[in-house]
């Protein structure tokens, strides 16, 4: 009997064993078919990698919230180096209302308030008190032709004459 032929002949013999099928059905049901399942799905199936990429993913929102509420901690700031001036405005919006008196608090870093002016319709100044400036903005309705307030700020900076501006958007009430 040739070598090759009684090879072939075991392999048949193995092939139609009911152990063999057996153990090639499951070996061919972990095969997974690519024309019915993408490679995404197929491994999104797996629970260690649900929980993976769920926590990537809780990881990477919290990142972008945390940066997204440090650019929005105030948008109405100038800084020069160690030096910087920065509008809070009180009622927790960053936006006035029209015909609504608003608190707002000009903070002056490194910068003294008493070389500083504040040039602003109804802008109205209540004092300055540890380098905070207190002022009340009351902007009458139908007195601006945009919808923001243009607030120039006038100061000096270790002798220097400096300016700024801010613009502050301004909403009718509801």
């Amino acid at each position: 009997m040739c070598i090759v032929h009684s090879g072939f002949s075991a392999y048949l013999r193995v092939r139609h064993s009911p152990v063999f099928r057996c153990c090639f059905e499951r070996y061919i049901s972990r095969i997974p078919l690519r024309h019915h399942t993408p490679t995404v799905v197929r491994n999104m199936r797996k629970p260690k990698m649900i929980k993976r990429n769920l926590l990537f993913g809780l990881l990477v929102l919290t990142l972008i919230s945390c940066v997204e509420s440090k650019k929005n901690s105030s948008e109405f700031i100038y800084e020069n180096g160690k030096s910087s001036v920065e509008i809070k405005i009180l009622n927790g919006n960053d936006y006035l209302t029209y015909d609504t008196p608003i608190r707002a608090d000009f903070e002056w870093k490194n910068i003294d308030p008493k070389t500083g002016s504040i040039y602003g319709a109804g802008i109205k100044m209540l004092g300055t008190k540890n380098g905070i400036t207190k002022t009340e903005i009351n902007v009458p309705s139908n007195y601006l032709e945009s919808d923001t307030l243009n607030i120039k700020l006038r100061f000096e900076i270790n002798g220097e004459k400096t300016g700024t501006e801010f613009n502050v958007p301004i909403k009718n009430r509801k």
